[in-house]
């Protein structure tokens, strides 16, 4: 049977790319530093990849200059030298906008996954992501202007997140491609032109 893909929509009046400067003001985050972010419902679950994502952070290299930050239920045990700050869970999507537009990077290491909101949220902020090259998130990480896709692996991961961290990535690029993919009116459209074609058929 044929089958067609459309993902999710979102607010995006609400998740769009804010200054920088702003955002990291809003949560006091260092302002000379590369922020990462990683994003899930509950951080330790063993099928969010939280083993491979700190495996990576240890093998990377320059830790002075990074930050890590979480987001979602629980906290991570997180025993690197890399500095790490745990915002607990957001319940609002403005608070998730800003942190995403305050971050340079968003990890995300899923082990299974069909269209990972928070992929869908970052790309809207003009954040690009690194994640696993397993489910649906190729369809989503599908060019290096919305960031690079790696095997399953903490060296693989750790390569990545160097390649993206050294990667001039153009906000207005990825902005360009939510709006084109994620937006109410998009995703509306592809509802409709589907039914029609099954109405036709």
């Amino acid at each position: 049977f044929s089958h067609q893909h459309i993902f999710n929509p979102l607010p995006l009046n609400i998740y769009k790319p804010l200054d920088r400067k702003y955002a990291r003001n809003c949560f006091n985050l260092p302002i000379d530093k590369k922020i990462i972010v990683f994003a899930a419902d509950n951080i330790s679950s063993k099928r969010k990849g939280l083993k491979f994502l700190l495996g990576a952070i240890k093998l990377l290299e320059n830790k002075e200059n990074l930050f890590f930050v979480s987001i979602g239920r629980n906290k991570l045990k997180f025993d690197t030298d890399v500095p790490y700050r745990h915002l607990g869970s957001f319940n609002d999507d403005l608070s998730i906008a800003i942190l995403y537009s305050a971050a340079n990077l968003s990890i995300v290491p899923s082990l299974e996954d069909n269209s990972p909101n928070s992929i869908i949220e970052s790309l809207s902020c003009g954040c690009p992501i690194v994640g696993f090259n397993i489910g649906g998130i190729p369809e989503l990480i599908n060019n290096k202007n919305l960031g690079f896709l790696c095997e399953v692996g903490e060296i693989e991961l750790a390569n990545s997140i160097k390649k993206a961290l050294n990667f001039n990535f153009s906000r207005d690029i990825i902005r360009n491609f939510a709006e084109n993919t994620f937006s109410y009116k998009t995703v509306s459209k592809s509802y409709v032109s589907n039914f029609r074609k099954l109405l036709n058929n």
